[in-house]
């Protein structure tokens, strides 16, 4: 049981206020420290909490910063005093590649393999701020569809008509449809 008074316990429950959970993940939002200090208080010893607020440096190698961290499929960077996110996918640190996507000439659906796209586009709409980052987003799927022989005019199709369903994607971004898929689809103009 936390000790002390009741203003005492006021202050440690307002270092509280921004934590999650989700299943054996957890954030804290301005308190890892405190967070640590009394997390013997609050879970059992045999749990081990660890920092992530790690990040790639221009050499490749992890390092501790406090102004960024991922949580989930997030990555989260204070930038000028605010949090702004982005998607991360915990398998790009791995160190190796894998199949991310059914092959289409296997026994998944050739269209239902194609209209993955959108779920994966609501899920960068969701979590990237910056259109840049959802661009990016989308761009590291598409090769990952394009590697796995999908058909990019299909692709091109099926986002057009998520984008067309789901006018907060112009408003969000402040861009025209064509632009987005042209963003989306540059490296793809030639082929």
């Amino acid at each position: 049981m936390l000790a002390g008074s009741k203003a005492e316990k006021q202050v440690l429950f307002d270092f509280f206020r921004y934590i999650a959970r989700f299943i054996d993940d957890l954030i804290g939002i301005n308190n890892a420290k405190k967070l640590l200090e009394y997390a013997h208080e609050i879970y059992p010893e045999e749990l081990i909490l660890k920092l992530e607020n790690v990040s790639r440096n221009e050499s490749g190698t992890l390092v501790w910063t406090p102004e960024e961290a991922t949580f989930l499929s997030m990555r989260l960077k204070v930038n000028n005093g605010k949090i702004v996110t982005s998607s991360y996918d915990k398998r790009d640190d791995f160190g190796f590649t894998f199949n991310r996507f059914g092959w289409p000439d296997s026994n998944v659906d050739f269209r239902r393999a194609h209209d993955s796209i959108s779920t994966i586009a609501t899920n960068g709409l969701l979590a990237n701020d910056h259109y840049s980052d959802f661009v990016r987003f989308l761009q590291n799927a598409v090769d990952c569809f394009d590697n796995h022989k999908m058909r990019i005019n299909f692709l091109v199709s099926n986002l057009m008509k998520f984008i067309e369903r789901r006018p907060c994607v112009l408003s969000k971004y402040g861009r025209g449809r064509v632009k987005i898929i042209n963003d989306i689809f540059k490296k793809y103009e030639k082929k």
